[in-house]
C-alpha cells in the first residue's frame, strides 16, 4: 500500500512540461548582452520596445531572453525574437573550482513573429528536456513569420530543441 502511494504521489508530482518561470532578478551582464544583440538586429530607425523584454530561467544555467524590435525602415511594424543564453564562467582545470567573471554565452536566436502574425504566448510557454515550447497567438491573417519566412498557415506553437551551442525548430504546428 505504501509503495503505491509513493508511486501515486511521484506520479502526480512530475510535470509533463513545465511552465516557464520569469527571472525575478535583473542582471547587468545578461542585459548588456542581449543590448549588444538588438544592436546587431536593428536597422537605424529601429529600436527595441524595453517593456516587452522578458527574461525566463530554464535548467543548466540558461536564460531565454524574449524582446521586440519596433519601426523597421521607419514602418508602423514589429518583430519579435526568441534568444537562448547559457551563463558561464572560467574552471580550473584539476578541481573544476569557478573563477573569473560571469559572462553570458549567446546559444541562438530566432525571430518568431511580427506584427500582428503569430506573435508568441508567453504565458503559456513551456520547457521540459531541452525542448521549448512556444505557443503563438491566434492571428488576423492566417500567416506566421519564423525567421523572416513567412509560413502561408496559422501555426498554434514551434518547439525549439535548445542544444549545447544552438537552438533548433523541431517542430511546427
Amino acid at each position: 500500500m505504501r509503495t503505491l502511494l509513493v508511486f501515486i504521489f511521484l506520479t502526480l508530482s512530475i510535470p509533463t512540461h513545465a511552465q516557464l518561470v520569469k527571472s525575478t532578478q535583473q542582471d547587468e551582464i545578461l542585459d548588456s548582452q542581449v543590448n549588444s544583440l538588438v544592436f546587431l538586429l536593428q536597422d537605424i530607425y529601429s529600436q527595441e520596445y524595453k517593456p516587452y523584454r522578458t527574461v525566463f530561467d530554464i535548467p543548466e544555467n540558461r536564460k531565454v531572453v524574449v524582446f521586440s524590435i519596433e519601426s523597421y525602415y521607419l514602418g508602423n511594424n514589429s518583430y519579435q525574437f526568441l534568444a537562448v543564453f547559457r551563463k558561464s564562467q572560467r574552471q580550473e582545470t584539476e578541481t573544476s573550482t569557478p573563477y573569473g567573471p560571469i559572462t553570458y554565452k549567446l546559444l541562438g536566436y530566432l525571430q518568431i513573429g511580427a506584427h500582428h502574425m503569430g506573435s508568441m504566448n508567453l504565458d503559456a510557454m513551456s520547457y521540459e528536456n531541452n525542448m521549448l515550447r512556444v505557443p503563438l497567438m491566434p492571428d488576423r491573417f492566417s500567416l506566421t513569420v519564423i525567421n523572416s519566412e513567412i509560413i502561408n498557415k496559422a501555426l498554434h506553437s514551434v518547439t525549439i530543441k535548445i542544444n549545447e551551442h544552438s537552438l533548433k525548430i523541431m517542430d511546427m504546428d
